[in-house]
């Protein structure tokens, strides 16, 4: 692992620890994050294992704020997980995806809100790709 990737791992580390979930196994992915996200989570709910990738052009100012968003959607994941549950069971069909979206955007609400609490000296840029190196 390179000096970037040690970085990092070690506020993955800080994080987990500080958002009590350090039961979770998270690694750091090699691979640039899907989309044209400047970070992204892939989990495994089932066994607590999630891979964080974050946007190699991230300036190094701003890469704790991704790293955060990330970890709060590991620990929002299982109330993330139910809504899905409960949408996909009790909606129908073709009104689906507006409940997911509205459900997406309000876990991100909560997050966005959280980010603010914890990181008040680095808040959220309105444009993070104006953030990139």
């Amino acid at each position: 692992m390179d000096g970037r990737g040690e970085v990092l791992m070690g506020l993955i580390r800080k994080w987990q620890a500080t958002l009590r979930i350090q039961d979770w196994c998270i690694t750091l992915a090699e691979e640039q994050p899907d989309r044209d996200n400047n970070g992204d989570v892939w989990m495994k709910g089932d066994k607590m294992v999630a891979t964080i990738a974050i946007d190699s052009r991230i300036a190094p100012e701003h890469r704790e704020l991704i790293i955060l968003h990330e970890c709060l959607e590991v620990l929002t994941r299982e109330y993330a997980a139910l809504l899905y549950e409960a949408i996909d069971n009790d909606i129908p069909e073709s009104m689906r995806p507006v409940y997911k979206k509205r459900a997406d955007e309000a876990q991100h609400r909560i997050i966005y809100r959280l980010e603010s609490a914890l990181l008040p000296d680095n808040p959220r840029p309105f444009d993070m790709v104006k953030c990139r190196e």
